[in-house]
């Protein structure tokens, strides 16, 4: 009897081990990506930036409410996230509603 506990025992500790190990994975993963769409979101407005010619102040105002709207919109998301899947393609939507107001600036220019 004393020979089932110990191995129930060391089953169970093993068992706990592996998830923490899958959730700490997990938790890795999700950091991750999300600096990767930060350091994707800086890179865009920094080439608008450039595309729509430099540092000029009302372009400086612009890239800062373009980026407050995208962060802002990024933390709800994920608050929300269920899967990875639904949370890379509403990260696609941002990106693509970040495009659109890229061609709206163009254009009023």
């Amino acid at each position: 009897m004393e020979d089932f506990l110990t191995i129930y025992v060391a089953a169970y500790v093993i068992s706990l081990m592996i998830f923490y190990f899958v959730i700490k994975s997990a938790v890795k993963n999700a950091i991750k990506e999300t600096r990767n769409v930060e350091n994707e979101t800086d890179r865009l407005l920094k080439s608008i930036l450039i595309k729509l010619g430099g540092n000029l102040p009302e372009l400086t105002k612009i890239d800062n409410d373009l980026k407050n709207d995208f962060n802002i919109k990024k933390k709800v998301l994920n608050k929300k996230m269920t899967s990875d899947r639904t949370y890379n393609a509403k990260i696609k939507e941002l990106e693509i509603e970040f495009a659109q107001k890229e061609y709206d600036l163009k254009s009023k220019l």
